[in-house]
């Protein structure tokens, strides 16, 4: 039982906040679902690559993020590499990544369909997880997502997702809620991570603010679990544009004695 317990322990680790793929959720509370962001959708909200398919029109050509971050300082050796992408005007988007955490790898993929109409998404994941001491795991997620209606002026955009953790039951099924809304300066993201306290309840909220002249500058802040987080991203700008990638680094408060972490990413959209 203590074994079992164990694996239990490291998969909730492995599938929840520690796999955060990109400075600009990690910067905001981690508020990973409700972000929406494709460059870590494969994993974190699969559906999101569907969802965000249909909001793009019928322009031809592939619209694709990629991310990475590495953790230089702090408790969990935190690595990833991450991709996600969608044909636009589509209705399905794919994605895939690596992720070393506490010495623990996990490779997988994942893919979102969204519905003829735009409004919802479905999306399924898939992960090959090596832990440290030797064991093995497969893990395999599900995920719906929708937009929101027009409720708010301040934002242009809202959407929500819930995400089944686990759904072939092979550790602990888990289910994680978010919810996100958007503007062209301001994202702001809520996550309850397994909202049902299968293993351990955790809520998360950020706030990201655009900025520049060239809107070359984020900054967010957020809360993760009562932990603080902070950070920024920069846009180097060429030629009187912005580039399409991304440099930036991610302060997070250390929990229960554990040292703060400082993380560095770099992540491009094309």
């Amino acid at each position: 039982m203590k074994h079992f317990l164990m694996i239990v322990v490291l998969i909730a680790v492995l599938a929840t906040t520690a796999m955060a793929q990109d400075i600009e959720t990690m910067m905001a509370g981690r508020a990973q679902i409700g972000a929406g962001l494709v460059s870590e959708a494969w994993l974190q909200n699969p559906a999101v690559l569907g969802l965000q398919a249909n909001a793009n029109g019928t322009v031809d050509g592939w619209q694709s993020s990629v991310s990475g971050v590495y953790e230089v300082e702090g408790d969990v050796d935190l690595r990833a590499l991450t991709y996600g992408g969608y044909p636009m005007g589509q209705r399905w988007g794919v994605g895939a990544g690596l992720v070393d955490v506490s010495g623990m790898d996990s490779v997988g993929l994942g893919a979102g369909f969204g519905t003829p109409d735009g409004r919802m998404a479905a999306g399924l994941n898939y992960q090959s997880i090596d832990m440290s001491y030797g064991g093995n795991a497969d893990i395999f997620d599900f995920a719906v997502s929708g937009m929101l209606p027009d409720v708010c002026s301040a934002f242009d955009s809202g959407m929500w997702g819930i995400v089944a953790r686990d759904v072939g039951d092979q550790y602990e099924r888990t289910f994680d809620l978010g919810i996100g809304f958007q503007s062209p300066d301001w994202t702001v993201a809520a996550d309850v991570e397994d909202f049902s306290d299968e293993v351990d309840t955790i809520f998360q909220i950020g706030v990201t603010r655009t900025f520049g002249a060239m809107r070359q500058w984020k900054v967010g802040a957020g809360v993760d679990d009562s932990n603080l987080t902070a950070g920024f991203v920069y846009s180097p700008t060429v030629d009187s544009s912005v580039s399409p990638w991304n440099i930036g680094l991610a302060w997070l408060e250390g929990d229960n004695g554990a040292d703060d972490a400082w993380v560095v990413g770099a992540s491009a959209d094309f």
